[in-house]
């Protein structure tokens, strides 16, 4: 039996989801507003964050940034070990 909504989320196959439902929903207060703007937590697999962008000059302020942005990101989810940056300008917020 599970003992916690992470370890549901576990058990069903849907690892990393709780972190990444805590990072959509405080992303302005982990990045800034100008900056959640432009890119948006992705996905989130096996400890490796996937940040999308809408614009390559955002994917090498966030690439130049990633340590900082790191470490605010573990302020929220503490299970996210690396940030990996794409751009999907055309993709958007599916969320």
């Amino acid at each position: 039996m599970a003992s916690s909504l992470r370890d549901a989320a576990h058990l069903m196959g849907a690892e990393g989801l709780v972190e990444l439902a805590a990072l959509r929903r405080g992303w302005a207060g982990v990045v800034g507003a100008e900056v959640a703007a432009h890119c948006w937590p992705a996905s989130f697999r096996r400890g490796q964050l996937t940040v999308a962008t809408d614009h390559p000059a955002w994917a090498t302020e966030l690439r130049i940034l990633s340590g900082q942005l790191l470490k605010g990101i573990q302020s929220v989810a503490p299970g996210v070990e690396s940030v990996t940056v794409q751009v999907s300008p055309y993709g958007g917020r599916d969320w």
